[in-house]
């Protein structure tokens, strides 16, 4: 008995062959996004209070050099304290401390194109005049 396929009966077995190629394209895709590392300092460490401090975060790429134009967010556990954009892969901001103590600064890498979002953290003292 010969078997005989239509059109139809071809494209129904082409169209899973399909999502299965584009399913591996996506995951090797996704798998070949450069990691970054954040890493952030301040300056002056420690500080008075009302003293301006810079923080500055530095970005990382083991295989290539990251590109300008990402963004930073800074953050302490009081909220959002400023943002900027990479430019060779560091961004700083400055601030201010109103009261002694111990406050964590944490920056967020957004990634841009294939590098992947990073994060990293310092701390900050801010001791009595």
């Amino acid at each position: 008995m010969k078997r005989q396929f239509s059109r139809g009966s071809l494209l129904r077995g082409a169209v899973p062959i399909a999502i299965l190629i584009l399913l591996i394209a996506t995951v090797a895709l996704a798998e070949s996004r450069c990691p970054t590392t954040t890493k952030v300092i301040s300056s002056p460490n420690p500080s008075v209070p009302y003293e301006s401090v810079t923080v500055t975060a530095t970005v990382t790429c083991d295989y290539h050099a990251v590109p300008d134009g990402g963004t930073v967010n800074f953050y302490t556990k009081y909220g959002w304290i400023g943002s900027g954009t990479t430019v060779n892969g560091e961004v700083s901001v400055t601030t201010v401390f109103d009261e002694k103590g111990s406050y964590v600064i944490r920056a967020d890498y957004s990634g841009v194109q294939i590098w992947r979002p990073s994060k990293g953290h310092t701390r900050q003292y801010v001791r009595e005049e």
